[in-house]
């Protein structure tokens, strides 16, 4: 996908207080930001290209490496609900101003100032979430480096929510990718930008003629419909097993699953594709290297998960899947019977 970045404007980054309120006090509309209509689309974006605010070109490879520490806990009011069949509902606004009502949900993140550039975006990408059609597509690919990755979580930012204001108005984003990262000149496209949002979702928030602007942005709840869902990857059986989760409400910590059906939980590492999946890890006492083998999450007839939040929630939720020697399909969505309040 080819990532759009234009002239820098030398603006100081607008700083607002999430639960304050102000002249801007009716709740976002809510639109939906992708479907399940697709294959997943798995991996990073490999590069990107954009002009600096010289007008030179540059290409930036992705890396895996980075970390975040945005999420520690606000408070904020209202719960709206949205519809959505495999992804997750934002709300949007394009009012003036620069200061939003506070998101739905109880949960948000601190405020962050940064920059933001846009990308032709198609809902796919690192997050390996299906490809979307809708319109407006608010989604966003934050800068791999700074805030894909949350402390050592591979792929912790995926599927959560942004709440990004610029000097035209605010807007709500999924993270459904990340932008390559690199160093100096060469980060996120030769931009240096924390996001890069779809175009749909930077026209809410400035001009596209701007190309590069400042903005702050925080973690918020998503507007969703319904339960959390859940996809295995192609080919997935009882031997090999990663699963994804989708449709939820607040950004996802941990995941663990009953591995017996007597309560005896074990940690689901998540991986740079964002899906979770049994492993372990070996030393040899000699040499001191370890070796990662990937297992799968062994025969069940209904698979029970524990699910905990960024902000410590925790919900039990049983998979109507049967993992046994048969594969099942990525096309397949399973429904969830919880949801993060």
């Amino acid at each position: 996908m080819m990532r759009y970045i234009g002239f820098s404007v030398g603006l100081v980054g607008l700083l607002f207080v999430a639960c304050s309120t102000s002249n801007n006090s009716s709740p976002p509309d809510e639109t939906t930001l992708s479907g399940e209509d697709a294959s997943s689309s798995p991996g990073d974006n490999g590069s990107s290209t954009g002009n600096d605010d010289s007008g030179d070109s540059g290409t930036s490879s992705s890396s895996d490496s980075g970390s975040s520490s945005r999420r520690d806990s606000g408070s904020s009011s209202g719960k709206d609900s949205g519809s959505d069949s495999g992804g997750n509902d934002a709300a949007a606004s394009q009012d003036s101003g620069v200061t939003p009502p506070p998101p739905n949900g109880n949960l948000v993140g601190p405020v962050i100032t940064g920059t933001a550039t846009f990308y032709d975006a198609d809902g796919t990408g690192n997050c390996s979430f299906p490809k979307s059609n809708a319109s407006p597509l608010l989604v966003v690919a934050p800068n791999k480096s700074r805030w894909y990755n949350v402390g050592t979580e591979l792929a912790g930012a995926c599927g959560e929510c942004l709440n990004v204001t610029g000097s035209k108005g605010f807007v709500v984003v999924e993270v459904v990718d990340s932008c390559p990262s690199g160093t100096g000149a060469m980060d996120c496209g030769v931009s240096g930008a924390d996001l890069d949002l779809s175009q749909d979702a930077f026209s809410r928030i400035a001009n596209l003629s701007d190309g590069k602007v400042p903005i702050t942005f925080q973690v918020v709840p998503c507007t969703v419909a319904g339960f959390m869902q859940y996809v295995f990857k192609d080919g997935s059986n009882q031997y090999w097993s990663p699963i994804q989760i989708r449709n939820h409400r607040e950004p996802i910590a941990t995941v663990e699953y009953d591995s017996d059906g007597k309560g005896t939980w074990v940690n689901l590492p998540r991986s740079d594709d964002n899906y979770f999946r049994p492993i372990t890890v070996t030393v040899d006492p000699v040499t001191k290297q370890q070796t990662i083998v990937e297992n799968g999450l062994g025969a069940h007839n209904g698979l029970t998960l524990r699910i905990t939040d960024a902000y410590g929630q925790v919900v039990v939720d049983t998979v109507p899947v049967t993992l046994d020697t048969h594969t099942i399909s990525s096309s397949t969505i399973f429904p969830g019977t919880q949801q993060f309040d």
